[in-house]
């Protein structure tokens, strides 16, 4: 799913619902980072009124949080592919090349990356 413009407590609800419903036979857990739009009052609403369950990260730790690593990928292969007069729908067009192209998309790396920081912090240790 490719998003026009910013996301906002409107957007991300839709998209948590929709994840939901579309795994309604297992148990849904949300994990995410303290951005604002994870807090949003309609979003908050939502969670409370649905059987899904929500584990936040601790503040200032994407190491623990495996998209971000992607993100940073995915805006490499993005700037590789752009040009200077690259139009909103040749760069959404792009984003989808690469989405649905990547092979790096398999996330098993970057969770076993992000792994290695949660033992870090079991065992204490600073990261």
């Amino acid at each position: 799913m490719i998003q026009d413009g910013a996301i906002t407590g409107d957007v991300f609800r839709d998209f948590m619902r929709h994840i939901s419903e579309t795994n309604s036979n297992t148990s849904t857990v949300f994990i995410m980072d303290n951005a604002r739009i994870h807090k949003a009052r309609n979003v908050s609403t939502f969670i409370q009124e649905s059987n899904i369950r929500i584990e936040y990260l601790p503040p200032y730790s994407p190491q623990l949080n495996p998209i971000e690593e992607y993100f940073s990928h995915f805006k490499k292969l993005i700037r590789a592919r752009k040009t200077t007069n690259t139009t909103r729908d040749q760069l959404k067009h792009m984003a989808s090349i690469i989405l649905t192209e990547d092979k790096t998309l398999n996330m098993d790396g970057y969770f076993r990356h992000m792994r290695r920081f949660v033992d870090m912090g079991f065992g204490r240790l600073d990261f």
